[in-house]
């Protein structure tokens, strides 16, 4: 995953986490309590968007 500066900074210092579960990607990060909290990050990939039009 191709992230920019700012990105990749945020995920080694404040304890973010990319995960992936199969083809999906999620966002971990955690909330004002220190709880991890879990996003989808969604694909821009058009060819993925494609396989799964086709599905």
């Amino acid at each position: 995953m191709l992230l920019c500066r700012h990105c990749h900074l945020l995920l080694h210092n404040r304890r973010w986490r990319i995960r992936r579960t199969g083809g999906d990607y999620r966002l971990e990060r955690p909330d004002a309590d220190g709880v991890l909290r879990s996003i989808p990050l969604p694909s821009r990939s058009r060819a993925l968007q494609r396989l799964r039009a086709t599905a």
